[in-house]
């Protein structure tokens, strides 16, 4: 599993990536939609979130976590790290 703040620079990056910005331009608390994520998007988030990452996610899962924060809180909970 993954740390909090790796989920997090991970879902930056992503997002980044998708926008062709700089990870410092991503609100990670702005809505997805605000972001420029859509649907088709939420898929290959949650294709490489399993591929990368190892986190098994639902689209539904990040359309109920509205932001990267939000996201980011919500598999830590669910996918605690083991020590």
């Amino acid at each position: 599993m993954t740390s909090p703040s790796e989920t997090l620079d991970w879902l930056v990056q992503f997002v980044a990536d998708v926008l062709d910005v700089g990870t410092s331009e991503v609100d990670t608390g702005a809505p997805w939609a605000e972001l420029g994520v859509d649907s088709a998007t939420i898929l290959v988030l949650v294709a490489d979130l399993e591929r990368d990452r190892g986190l098994a996610v639902r689209p539904a899962e990040v359309l109920d976590h509205p932001s990267i924060d939000a996201l980011t809180a919500h598999l830590s909970a669910a996918h605690p790290v083991e020590v």
